[in-house]
C-alpha cells in the first residue's frame, strides 16, 4: 500500500471541499495571515503574519493539538526582524528552514537557517547563483521558495536568467556537491510563463508541485497543480473552484496525507483590500470528505517506549478492526520496512519494531511513521522518535 495514496492520483481534475477559515490563533481580526507551510508530519504549521510587528510581516508557527491549533510562536530575532521575512519552508528533518527577506538593498533574497541549541541560527544569504544583484530600476526578487523534503531541491520565484524583463516565473536549483546548481526554468514551455507564478510547494516526494498564478491585476491570482510522470511535469491545471474565486487565492501547501489544502485569500472589492486569511479545504473522492471519514481511534493504538532508543512496541487495543499491515515510513515518504501479521485482526495485539529497515539494517536517528493500514481502507499514523 502506498505511503501516500494521493501522490499517485490521477492526473485529472481534483475535487475540494468548501475552503473554512481557520480560527484563532491562526487568523486575527485586523492581521494578515498567509504563507502557510505544513511540516512533512502535518503538525506543525509555520505561517506569516503582521500582528506583533505594525505592519511588517513575521513567520511564526503553531503545532495541532488533536483537531485544535496551540499557543503561537513567533520565531527568535535572528529570524524576525524590523524588515519582512515571509515565505517560510522546513525540510522534512526539521533542522533546516528556508524563507525570504526584504534586504537593505530593496529586493527580496532568500536565506536559510540551521537548528541549533534548540533554537534557529543565525540566517545565512542563500547567494548566487540563486539570488541575483539588483537590477537597473527594477530590483531582481527572488520572493518566494520552498524547499524539498530531503533538502536537495529548492523550487522558488525568480526572473528569467537570460531575460531582464519580468515576469518572474518558477525556477528550480539543485544541491551538489559544490553548492546550488544554475537555476532552470521549471515549466520551459508553458505558456502561463507569460504570466507571474509565485509561491510554489512541492511534495514530499517530489511529484507534486502547487503554485500560485498572478495575472495582470494583483487580486485576479489561482492557485494550480502539476504532477511529475517520470519522465516530465505535466502542464499545470487550475485547482477551481470552490478553491479558486473571482477573489485571490494564493501560498498553497498539501498535508503528508495530499487530503487537505492550507492556503491565503484576499478579499478584494475593487474599492478596498482586506486582510490575508488562511484557509482549508479538504480533498474529495467520489464526493465524500476524507476527513469526514472517521478514522482509526487514536485511543486504540500508542507506542512505547517514545521516544526510544532500540526498539518500540506498538500496541492495537481493539477488539477487531482487520488490521493486515503494519508499516513504517520515513519523512520522505519512502517506506522503510512492512511488517505483515494480521495485526489486530483478533483483538488486544503488540508488535515490537526494533529500528531496523527491511533488510534488517539499523536505521539512522530521526522521526518515523508507523502506518497502521486496515482491510476496509482506514489509516492511522503515529509518530515515532528514534534516538541513539
Amino acid at each position: 500500500m502506498p505511503a501516500f495514496p494521493f501522490f499517485v492520483a490521477s492526473l485529472g481534475a481534483q475535487e475540494w471541499s468548501k475552503p473554512v477559515k481557520l480560527p484563532e490563533p491562526i487568523n486575527l481580526v485586523g492581521t494578515e495571515s498567509n504563507y502557510p507551510f505544513i511540516t512533512r508530519d502535518g503538525s506543525r504549521l509555520y505561517f506569516c503574519s503582521d500582528r506583533s510587528s505594525g505592519g511588517t510581516e513575521d513567520i511564526y508557527y503553531s503545532d495541532k493539538i488533536g483537531n485544535m491549533w496551540g499557543k503561537l510562536v513567533r520565531l527568535n530575532s535572528n529570524i524576525n526582524t524590523r524588515s519582512a521575512e515571509i515565505s517560510p519552508s522546513v525540510t522534512a528533518d526539521g533542522q533546516t528552514l528556508y524563507f525570504c527577506r526584504y534586504t537593505t538593498s530593496g529586493k527580496w533574497d532568500i536565506y536559510y537557517s540551521v537548528w541549533c541549541d534548540s533554537t534557529w541560527g543565525k540566517p545565512v544569504n542563500i547567494g548566487k547563483p540563486i539570488n541575483t544583484p539588483a537590477g537597473i530600476g527594477l530590483p531582481a526578487n527572488e520572493q518566494t521558495a520552498c524547499i524539498s523534503a530531503g533538502g536537495d531541491t529548492l523550487v522558488f520565484t525568480g526572473p528569467h536568467y537570460w531575460e531582464t524583463m519580468y515576469p518572474p516565473d518558477l525556477m528550480y536549483s539543485i544541491k551538489t556537491d559544490t553548492g546550488w546548481s544554475y537555476p532552470q526554468l521549471f515549466f520551459s514551455e508553458y505558456e502561463g510563463n507569460k504570466s507571474r507564478e509565485y509561491e510554489p510547494w512541492i511534495s514530499a516526494n517530489g511529484k507534486i508541485l502547487f503554485f500560485q498564478t498572478a495575472y495582470h491585476v494583483d487580486w485576479e491570482r489561482d492557485i494550480f497543480y502539476s504532477f511529475y510522470n517520470g519522465e516530465h511535469w505535466n502542464l499545470p491545471k487550475n485547482i477551481g473552484s470552490p478553491v479558486n474565486t473571482e477573489q485571490a487565492e494564493m501560498n498553497p501547501s498539501l498535508s503528508p496525507d495530499g487530503n487537505t489544502l492550507y492556503f491565503a485569500r484576499i478579499y478584494n472589492t475593487g474599492e478596498h483590500r482586506e486582510g490575508d486569511n488562511i484557509w482549508v479545504s479538504h480533498r474529495l473522492i467520489d464526493g465524500v470528505d476524507q476527513k469526514a471519514i472517521q478514522p482509526l481511534g487514536v485511543s486504540l493504538f500508542s507506542a512505547y517506549p517514545n521516544p526510544f532508543n532500540s526498539s518500540v512496541n506498538i500496541v492495537s487495543n481493539s477488539e477487531n478492526y482487520g488490521i493486515v499491515e503494519l508499516q513504517i515510513i520515513n519523512l520522505l515518504g519512502k517506506e522503510v520496512k512492512t511488517i505483515r501479521n494480521n495485526f489486530g485482526q483478533t483483538g488486544p495485539d503488540t508488535i515490537r519494531w526494533d529500528g531496523t529497515d527491511q533488510n534488517n539494517q539499523p536505521v539512522p536517528s530521526g522521526v518515523y511513521l508507523c502506518s497502521i493500514n486496515a482491510k476496509d481502507g482506514q489509516s492511522k499514523t503515529l509518530k515515532l522518535l528514534l534516538l541513539k
